[in-house]
Formats: structure tokens, C-alpha cells, sequence
């Protein structure tokens, strides 16, 4: 009755951190991976206004954006057009498969969710820390207030604080993400599975 799923089961067999990894186009100092599906509750608009005010103050920062819909939608691509402008704008990819290439290529991926989905765990298998939305699970590294572009450039600062200073630890990012692993879930579920059955069969 304690038992709570929040957390995406992750295959750590092909998410985790091996040398195998995309080769960024134009690569930054800092890149930072956005890469979340389009939803109609996530506004990826202030994510770049939160990227472009990022990038006016710290120099040397790339945002990549994987699984983008071609052609792009003129609103759009005039923010992207901006990005560009002030140097922040990286790789521009469609949808690619081989997702673990690009979470291990980057420095850090951005997440405009507030839940643990597919996106910020599977980074975190990786061994690269996520800014997510709010980080009111505590899993992710940094948590900002989207809409709120002042919030955004706080949280990169932090985190360009503590990559350059050497405070970001893969191995704790990775030992964190072992709740996600398919074989602690098998463990944990397989007995729930057992008593299920048990029961239907006993009735």
C-alpha cells in the first residue's frame, strides 16, 4: 500500500555512460540538451527566451535542440533566429534515435517538466545532470521557474558554477538513477505480481 511508481523504468544496459556518443556540430564551452516531445502543457517559447537570456551572460553556451518538427514555425524560428544572435544557438536536429549518444555528448540537458519522465531520467542514466522545472522530486540537479527567465539564468549560472569548479559528480548522478533500473523494478513488482495471481487463483 506503500508501494508509489513515479519514476520511468530506464533499460541501464543502453542508457548509461560509455564512450559511444554523438559528435556535437558546434560545440560550446557548456551544451545544454533540449530534447522533450512538443506537449500542449509545455511552452518550449520560454524555454529559448530563458536560453537567450542565458547566453547574454554566459558566454561560450550552446543549446541543442533534438526532435524538432521541420520546417520549423516562424514564431519559432525568429526565437531561434534571437538565440542565434547572441551566440547561444547549437545543433538542430529532427527527431534521431540513439538518444544515449546525445545525453552523454552534453554537459547538461534542460527539461521543462515537473514530473520524472522519460527525457530526465534517462539523462540522468547517462551521468548528466538535468535542470527541470521547479526539481520538486529533489532526482534532477537544478530546478528553475521556466516562465520566469531571471530564474533560468540563475540555475545555468549555478550549474556553470559547479562544472567549472569540478562539483558535478557523474558517478553520484548515476548511482541516484539506479531507481529507474528494470531489474530493481522486476524485484520490487515481481512478488506484487505473485500475490495478484495467488489471489485470482485462490478465489
Amino acid at each position: 500500500k506503500n508501494l508509489i511508481l513515479d519514476y520511468p523504468v530506464i533499460d541501464q544496459y543502453r542508457f548509461n555512460d560509455s564512450d559511444d556518443m554523438y559528435q556535437i556540430e558546434d560545440k560550446g564551452k557548456y551544451n545544454v540538451l533540449i530534447c522533450d516531445s512538443d506537449r500542449a502543457d509545455i511552452d518550449k517559447f520560454e524555454m529559448i527566451i530563458g536560453a537567450i537570456e542565458t547566453a547574454k551572460k554566459i558566454k561560450g553556451i550552446k543549446f541543442h535542440f533534438i526532435g524538432l518538427e521541420f520546417p520549423l514555425k516562424e514564431c519559432f524560428k525568429t526565437l531561434l533566429d534571437e538565440l542565434d544572435k547572441v551566440g547561444g544557438l547549437g545543433d538542430l536536429k529532427p527527431r534521431m534515435g540513439d538518444m544515449q549518444k546525445f545525453y552523454r555528448a552534453m554537459d547538461i540537458t534542460f527539461s521543462p517538466n515537473r514530473i520524472i519522465n522519460r527525457v530526465v531520467a534517462e539523462s540522468l542514466c547517462c551521468g548528466t545532470p538535468v535542470i527541470q522545472e521547479l526539481n520538486i522530486h529533489n532526482m534532477s540537479d537544478y530546478g528553475c521557474y521556466i516562465p520566469n527567465p531571471q530564474s533560468v539564468v540563475d540555475s545555468f549560472i549555478k550549474f556553470v558554477n559547479d562544472f567549472d569548479n569540478k562539483k558535478i559528480k557523474k558517478d553520484s548522478i548515476i548511482e541516484r538513477s539506479k531507481v529507474f533500473n528494470i531489474e530493481n523494478y522486476i524485484k520490487t513488482m515481481d512478488p506484487i505480481y505473485k500475490k495478484i495471481i495467488n489471489g485470482w487463483l485462490n478465489d
